[in-house]
């Protein structure tokens, strides 16, 4: 029997979430537009990407199970924080509009919480966003969700992307420490995505066959960064994508591919 790890019930807590408790009439913003991570009581996460200036953004931020009150601030390039929510609640909003387009970065916080819950955000926009309808963003994470449970693998971050077929996305990613896998699902859109695992560089895995669940084990001993690279190889138009990073259970033998 298949156990669901604390990162995964997180996942579809926020599945729920979104589909329940709110209901947005903006869309998402184009690229790069949502994550998560697991965080401890009073740890926080940095999420950093660029904003275009004179545009309305709405920033919201919550936790799965065991999160109490999570904290939001954004900060510019020079670590000034320009915008923030810390209030005491679970749900963080912040309206945000740069004056400056650059680099800016989204500090998730976990204020109070118990145990290790899964705090995530998303990024919307007033005008010109994507507008996912609920379903497909609903299964996008409940896929995500299937493959973690099969892999047994805690979901340490995610993230989520609007990609176009044959555009690549990178993130850098820091305070992985241990044996983990990556993997990636997308909306029906998608015929085949692939990954690529580097470090300083070099690639340490990679899966790209031709299918639409790219999976890649690796190893990170020394809690050295390391980049994730999503390739959209092929499918019909622009899809929503997922990809995460989730622990190897102790107790799991590695699986093959036939």
């Amino acid at each position: 029997m298949r156990t669901i790890k604390t990162g995964t019930g997180a996942l579809l807590l926020l599945a729920l979430y979104f589909t329940g408790a709110h209901a947005f009439s903006q869309g998402f913003d184009d690229g790069w537009n949502s994550g998560g991570c697991v965080l401890t009581n009073g740890a926080s996460a940095d999420f950093t990407r660029e904003f275009k200036s004179y545009r309305t953004y709405t920033i919201i931020a919550s936790g799965g199970d065991g999160a109490i009150d999570v904290d939001l601030e954004i900060r510019d390039s020079r670590g000034r924080v320009v915008a923030e929510d810390k209030r005491s609640e679970k749900t963080a909003v912040v309206v945000f509009r740069p004056l400056v387009s650059g680099d800016y970065t989204i500090r998730l916080t976990l204020a109070k919480g118990i145990g290790k819950p899964l705090c995530h955000f998303m990024v919307l926009v007033d005008y010109g966003g994507w507008d996912i309808p609920t379903e497909t963003f609903v299964s996008v994470l409940i896929r995500l969700a299937a493959v973690a449970t099969v892999l047994e693998a805690e979901v340490e971050r995610f993230y989520g992307y609007i990609m176009r077929p044959g555009e690549k996305i990178t993130m850098s990613i820091s305070g992985l420490r241990g044996d983990y896998y990556a993997f990636a699902v997308g909306s029906d859109h998608v015929s085949d995505l692939d990954l690529v695992v580097r470090r300083s560089g070099l690639t340490i895995a990679r899966d790209d066959f031709d299918d639409a669940y790219p999976m890649c084990e690796f190893s990170n001993l020394f809690g050295s960064p390391v980049s994730v690279e999503v390739s959209y190889y092929s499918g019909k138009g622009a899809a929503f994508v997922m990809v995460a990073v989730g622990k190897k259970s102790s107790s799991l033998l590695s699986p093959r591919r036939l």
